[in-house]
């Protein structure tokens, strides 16, 4: 059976038992799986359903680490939310056991070709489940949410919901660290190229613009030089260009752009 129409199954038992947590889970899921289709002008496969179901674990996964960390405030809606979590587990493959995962960390660091035992030793070290963290607005309900972003002004596009990275911003001493085993943040809505935590680098911003001066910003941004541990930048001419590296990608209009903003710096430098 295909998994749209096994949710429809459990969809119809779920309102017969009047399960409010399974026909809330049941509904989100099926609402992304429309719009996914949508965007994609295709049918809704099994791949993307369960694509949709994994992406939605994850975040409600997330969630309810963030009530329970409220504690007694929290827990209430961290039960509910896990709840959802387990129920839709059952549609997802089996995940790698820790064992198979650490293995497999081990795999790819012996073939990494480093020279500096100490950092080897630190990567080594780092749990892989704390390697990586997240910054996502979330309701009351528990449901990830696009936070409301700045029109105008300098911080054009940014969210103003100060709880999707007021985090990073507080511990940015922390996350420079090497104590720290985070080393990878991703964040939706909060940050955008360069910020003002060294610490944070976009990836990339998944939009159009024909708009110069906001171009110009965007490359900017993108362009600042990273720091090390203890704050100081990495700008050693030796090495400025191997650990500092700003990539686009750019659309096809992106091209006269870039060629004259090159010609630009090119005359000032000369």
């Amino acid at each position: 059976m295909a998994v749209t129409d096994d949710l429809s199954t459990s969809l119809k038992e779920a309102m017969k038992a009047k399960d409010k947590t399974k026909l809330n889970a049941i509904r989100q899921i099926q609402t992304e799986i429309a719009k996914k289709k949508a965007e994609k002008g295709e049918e809704a496969t099994d791949e993307l359903a369960l694509g949709v179901i994994s992406s939605y674990v994850k975040k409600m996964t997330k969630a309810v680490e963030e009530y329970q960390s409220l504690g007694e405030r929290g827990e209430d809606m961290a039960n509910q939310i896990q709840l959802e979590v387990d129920f839709l587990s059952d549609w997802l493959p089996e995940q790698l056991s820790e064992e198979d995962v650490s293995k497999l960390v081990d795999e790819v660091l012996s073939e990494l070709p480093l020279e500096n035992d100490a950092y080897r030793k630190y990567l080594a070290s780092i749990d892989q489940t704390k390697t990586h963290n997240g910054y996502f607005a979330i309701d009351k309900k528990g449901q990830m949410v696009d936070p409301k972003a700045k029109s105008r002004g300098e911080d054009a596009g940014l969210s103003d919901d100060i709880s999707a990275y007021e985090l990073i911003l507080k511990a940015k001493e922390r996350l420079l660290s090497f104590e720290e085993p985070t080393r990878f943040i991703f964040s939706h809505s909060a940050l955008r190229e360069g910020w003002y935590n060294p610490n944070v680098f976009v990836i990339c911003m998944l939009k159009h613009s024909d708009n110069t001066i906001s171009r110009r910003q965007e490359v900017g941004r993108g362009l600042r030089i990273s720091v090390d541990q203890s704050g100081e930048r990495m700008d050693n001419p030796v090495t400025v260009h191997d650990i500092n590296m700003l990539t686009v990608v750019a659309s096809e209009g992106y091209k006269d752009f870039v060629a004259g903003l090159q010609k630009e710096i090119v005359e000032n430098l000369s």
